[in-house]
Formats: structure tokens, C-alpha cells, sequence
């Protein structure tokens, strides 16, 4: 693929095909999916999935046992693979996939009983982030996890209702957005020492910040008020 350019990928007899995280080896990760609509909840089985840019190589990851449909979210260069699993009667499940040993592992990250894990991104020496939902009395709510190997961390923006970690990077540096009291959408940044950086794209109602590289670089999406359409932003911070 030349530099600078798109190419259009789907996984071969799929109505539809979701990519969500890429590593530095040109790996992609994600799902496929045959429902005849992506809004087809009734008859819609999600197949975890990579891509390598290299090869044009397309890898299923095996099926858990239990768990119909499932969802690839984040890969590192090593090819340890995260995501989230659903089925009946089982319910929700978190996994790591690792090549090596080419098996699962499972996790759940500390919360009430009825909470569900959603892992987003994983580092070189295995951390992963994301955010858990809990079903409250006022609704549900979010927090923001990071997982060290077996220990975790409490990742929420102060004052914030919701936190939504979406990436990490090899310096532990995290990214992801966060919701307020007043519906207000924001992306953040969080250095591995716990400082965090609210970032919102000028004019914005609201911003997310999706992804973050091992420069620091940012990539999310804005909704631009002036012209009603969300669109997509890089910022560099050097």
C-alpha cells in the first residue's frame, strides 16, 4: 500500500467488517460479521478477526466455548490480542489471546457482581485498559480500569460521570474521553504518573480521543456544530 493512502479491507463473504486497533507490524484487529444488517441484533454473530498489511493475510481467532459472538479491540506487536465475548447462557466475558501458547486467558476487572468488562487497548508488556458498565439504581454508570498483569488501577477523571479509556501506549500513557454531569463529551490524556489533560478540538460540542501512539500523538473525532457532521482529528503534541 502506498504511503498516504486507504485501502478498503473486508473479510471475504461478510456483510460487514469493523476494524478497531492496529499494531506496529501492520496488524490489524477486529470482527466480521454475516447479519444480513449491522443493525440486525436478532441474527448478528460477531468473528474475531486480525489482518496483517504485509501478507493481506486474514486470521480467525478460534471461538470460545459458549460464546457465539466475539470482538478483537486491541493488539500489540508481540500479537497478544484483546477483546469481549457474549453468549447464552454465559453472558459477558473479557479475554487476552495469546499466539504463543494460541490460547485465551479471561479476566474480570474489580466491580459489582453485574458489571461488564470492555478491555480497549494493551501495551507491549501486556497492560490493558478499559472501562467496566454497572447497572446502578440512577442508571448505568462507567469507570475507567487499568490492568497490570494482576494488578489493577482505578483510571477516572475527576469529577466526571463516566470514563471511557480507549488506548495505551508503551509508556503507559493513556487516552480515552470522558462524560460530565451536563452531558458534556471530552477526550482526555493520562500520563503514567496520573496526571491527567482534558482535550477538547476547538469549536467542538464534543470530542473523543480514540487512539495514542508512542510519540504521544492523538487521533479521536469532533462534532462540528457548524456544519452537523462528526469529524475525525490527529494532533501532535511536539
Amino acid at each position: 500500500m502506498a504511503e498516504g493512502a486507504a485501502q478498503t479491507l473486508d473479510y471475504p463473504g461478510a456483510a460487514a467488517t469493523f476494524l478497531s486497533g492496529v499494531n506496529n507490524r501492520g496488524v490489524a484487529i477486529g470482527y466480521y460479521d454475516v447479519a444480513i444488517s449491522y443493525y440486525d441484533d436478532t441474527n448478528s454473530i460477531h468473528h474475531a478477526v486480525t489482518y496483517s498489511l504485509v501478507s493481506s493475510a486474514w486470521t480467525v481467532l478460534p471461538k470460545i466455548r459458549g460464546y457465539p459472538s466475539a470482538n478483537g479491540t486491541g493488539i500489540n506487536d508481540g500479537g497478544t490480542a484483546i477483546g469481549e465475548a457474549d453468549g447464552f447462557p454465559f453472558g459477558h466475558v473479557a479475554w487476552i489471546w495469546h499466539p504463543d501458547s494460541q490460547s485465551y486467558a479471561y479476566f474480570t476487572a474489580p466491580g459489582p457482581s453485574e458489571a461488564s468488562t470492555h478491555p480497549s487497548g494493551i501495551s507491549a508488556d501486556g497492560k490493558v485498559v478499559g472501562h467496566i458498565t454497572t447497572q446502578e439504581q440512577l442508571g448505568d454508570r462507567t469507570y475507567g480500569f487499568l490492568k497490570d498483569h494482576d494488578q489493577y488501577h482505578d483510571i477516572n477523571v475527576p469529577g466526571a460521570v463516566a470514563t471511557v479509556p480507549s488506548a495505551i501506549n508503551n509508556s503507559a500513557t493513556v487516552s480515552g474521553w470522558i462524560l460530565t454531569s451536563t452531558d458534556g463529551h471530552f477526550g482526555f490524556v493520562r500520563t503514567s504518573g496520573g496526571v491527567f489533560t482534558i482535550v477538547n478540538y476547538p469549536g467542538s460540542t464534543w470530542t473523543h480521543v480514540s487512539g495514542i501512539n508512542d510519540h504521544g500523538t492523538i487521533c479521536g473525532y469532533w462534532y462540528n456544530p457548524a456544519s452537523g457532521h462528526v469529524q475525525g482529528f490527529v494532533a501532535d503534541p511536539r
